[in-house]
């Protein structure tokens, strides 16, 4: 497996893209220099950076990139409910967990473990964990920072 990594200045910061041979495998914003896997562009870097281009001058892209998010079963089943919130769009972490208690046939999920998953999401903006607020309708512990994730929300007309 070839892991390579590449930044995209983005207008809310620095955003790392890291590709494992044909799949994205992560997405973050940051603000450290170094890059942790040797720079080099590939096909999947390439259309992820065409994919932001693209959202961030206000678009809704078709969402055509290989994503390998790794995490346990349970992080996977909430980055797959994340993922079919619309752009736009918005859901609670504790509809979040209902959704997850009917897959798994559970009668209650706490919100806080729907949150921690959420947290540990590996491909921001493209499983679009800023779509996920409190019960209140206000943003909450986005890993990219609340005020991104504001700007986020903005930026597809949510807020």
């Amino acid at each position: 497996m070839n892991k390579h990594s590449s930044t995209y200045i983005s207008p809310l910061g620095r955003i790392v893209i890291t590709a494992e041979d044909d799949s994205l495998v992560g997405l973050c914003f940051s603000d450290e220099a170094d890059l942790p896997y040797p720079r080099k562009e590939n096909t999947v870097i390439k259309e992820t950076e065409k994919w932001l281009d693209a959202y961030f001058a206000g678009k809704n892209p078709a969402m055509n990139i290989s994503c390998t998010a790794k995490g346990t079963l349970f992080q996977r089943m909430v980055w797959k409910i994340v993922q079919t919130i619309p752009y736009a769009g918005s859901m609670s972490y504790q509809e979040i967990g209902q959704q997850v208690c009917l897959l798994l046939g559970r009668k209650s999920m706490s919100a806080q473990a729907v949150g921690q998953a959420v947290a540990k999401n590996p491909i921001l903006i493209l499983i679009p964990c800023h779509r996920v607020l409190g019960k209140d309708g206000r943003p909450r512990g986005y890993r990219g920072g609340i005020e991104r994730q504001r700007s986020l929300l903005r930026l597809e007309d949510h807020i």
